[in-house]
């Protein structure tokens, strides 16, 4: 009965010490990721790729030259100002629709769909 005791103790603590190595890993995979440089004349807003295989949150950048998406994940879209050739504001992703307007910007072989928090600024910028 006694090693039953020890037992439950030692799985207790080394619980303990597992949850706390979990927790601490998490909390520092989660941390933001420093901010992006905007470069005069420029324009820079946090957003999120709403659709295609490398969806998910990032930041959105706009020089003279270029679009540039900078997900959070390492993934980075670049675009230059001269591909683009449709620039809108849609409820409609290929998949599904949605309830806020994101920002559609179309090149020659693709399409991406980026929700932004005013989309129709965005529009006038790219045009």
């Amino acid at each position: 009965m006694r090693l039953l005791f020890v037992v439950a103790i030692l799985a207790v603590v080394v619980g303990g010490v597992l949850w706390l190595l979990q927790r601490g890993r998490q909390t520092r995979v989660v941390a933001a990721p420093p901010p992006t440089p905007v470069l005069p004349g420029g324009r820079n807003e946090r957003c999120i790729l709403a659709h295609g295989p490398d969806r998910g949150p990032g930041s959105l950048r706009l020089s003279p030259s270029q679009l540039v998406f900078d997900g959070d994940s390492g993934r980075v879209i670049a675009l230059e100002r001269l591909d683009i050739v449709g620039v809108s504001t849609s409820r409609l992703l290929p998949d599904r629709t949605i309830a806020a307007e994101v920002l559609v910007v179309t090149t020659t072989t693709d399409t991406y769909f980026w929700a932004v928090a005013h989309p129709q600024q965005w529009v006038d910028d790219l045009t």
